[in-house]
């Protein structure tokens, strides 16, 4: 997911020093099945990472290619890597579930 990330933000700082321009960020939400796993005013913060395909034509760029898409030997190597799991993950919308940063002070210092 990280890698995701990275990825997303430096075509943004490509295009940006290209054209000089922003894109507003894709606004996801809560779903039913994320509901049930959080509950809204809760001590979490809740990140959404676009798939990839989103990225690229966001960006301008060709379409990306789903891994049921791939050919015969381009899956079995994806596959042999290890990066089958990874690639499909790429293909969704992934969802960051994270415990929200305290920011009350502690009473004493110890």
């Amino acid at each position: 997911m990280r890698q995701l990330q990275e990825h997303e933000k430096k075509l943004g700082c490509l295009r940006k020093s290209a054209t000089g321009k922003g894109l507003e960020a894709t606004r996801y939400r809560y779903d039913e099945q994320l509901r049930e796993h959080i509950k809204r005013g809760s001590d979490v913060s809740v990140r959404f990472i676009p798939p990839l395909s989103e990225v690229y034509e966001k960006e301008g760029l060709p379409q990306t290619r789903p891994f049921d898409k791939l050919s015969v030997g381009e899956q079995r190597a994806i596959k042999e890597m290890g990066l089958a799991e990874q690639v499909r993950k790429t293909e969704t919308v992934q969802v960051v579930v994270k415990p929200k940063k305290r920011t009350d002070k502690p009473l004493c210092k110890g």
